[in-house]
């Protein structure tokens, strides 16, 4: 339901995607699977970032759960590749901003 909302409101002739890196675990949540938390679709075009999130990446196909990018991993646990995107060091930013 979010995904449809989302392409309703805000892809009309703009291009728009999410993007993944490597092994983020929150890409994955809420899960797209049955249960409490399950039954999410994500919106359709996903970018993946298969290594370094400043490499080569994958334009996947559309359906916003492509098995050929994020969602071919069969576990997502490494943080670290939640907080470093594109270049972009969250927490190193974060700590150099609060000090």
């Amino acid at each position: 339901v979010f995904a449809q909302w989302y392409v309703s409101k805000f892809t009309q002739g703009k291009p728009h995607f999410r993007v993944t890196h490597s092994h983020d675990p929150v890409p994955h949540l809420p899960t797209s699977g049955t249960g409490p938390i399950g039954g999410f679709t994500h919106v359709p075009v996903e970018v993946y970032y298969p290594n370094d999130s400043q490499g080569k990446h994958i334009v996947c196909n559309g359906s916003g759960e492509d098995l050929k990018c994020s969602d071919s991993n069969i576990v997502d646990v490494t943080l670290t590749d939640h907080l470093f995107y594109l270049g972009f060091h969250f927490i190193k930013n974060y700590i150099g901003c609060k000090l």
